[in-house]
């Protein structure tokens, strides 16, 4: 139950002098909104847990102070978004690796399902590339097979460097070829490094 030191019709009113309002199991808030003028203080290991009944909720976390950074997720995007810049002053920011297996003759690339992707080409392969949210910089392993020989198309609004067309793919057997690109919501700007064999 909610420990206070008095009661009103329909509300918990804290008139205590200690500064703490404490609850001995889950304190569930019914309402519209619940307004915190002070400083909210997670003290365990919990953290904060918000858990919304769908996923099409865009307001499932703001933090807004005026004339400050937002920080919210956008449903639309299917991502958090902030309007200024995210400083990480320690630690490394990780991402997943999307595995899209073996390509077969065609492969669909999901950019919107992580930055980071890898293919294994068992024939020769079409990409076709799904674009992200935004401007954002994209990784894509290619690996050959255990036979090699493997040829890749590239979808046309990948543009390469120095005026040039696609570069040639390492063709061992097993080799590693590293495709970075540039999405500037319109073009994908390519660049390689081949040959990790």
């Amino acid at each position: 139950g909610l420990l206070a030191d008095g009661l009103t019709t329909g509300r918990v009113v804290y008139t205590g002098t200690s500064g703490v309002m404490s609850a001995s199991a889950n304190l569930t808030f019914n309402g519209s909104a619940l307004a915190l003028a002070g400083t909210l203080a997670v003290t365990s290991d919990a953290g904060i847990d918000i858990t919304a009944s769908s996923d099409t909720d865009v307001d499932l976390l703001t933090l807004s102070v005026t004339g400050t950074p937002t920080f919210s997720w956008d449903e639309s995007q299917d991502q958090f978004v902030t309007s200024k810049g995210l400083d990480i002053s320690s630690g490394t920011l990780t991402y997943n690796l999307v595995d899209d297996g073996n390509s077969s003759t065609a492969d669909t690339i999901d950019w919107t399902a992580g930055p980071k992707h890898q293919s294994t080409l068992t024939g020769n392969c079409t990409f076709t590339f799904t674009a992200p949210a935004g401007p954002t910089n994209l990784m894509l392993t290619v690996i050959q097979d255990g036979t090699g020989g493997r040829t890749v198309t590239w979808p046309g609004t990948v543009k390469w460097p120095r005026g040039g067309g696609a570069p040639t793919l390492s063709t061992a057997a097993s080799a590693v070829d590293l495709i970075g690109f540039y999405w500037d919501g319109t073009s994908y700007y390519a660049e390689s490094s081949l040959n990790y064999s």
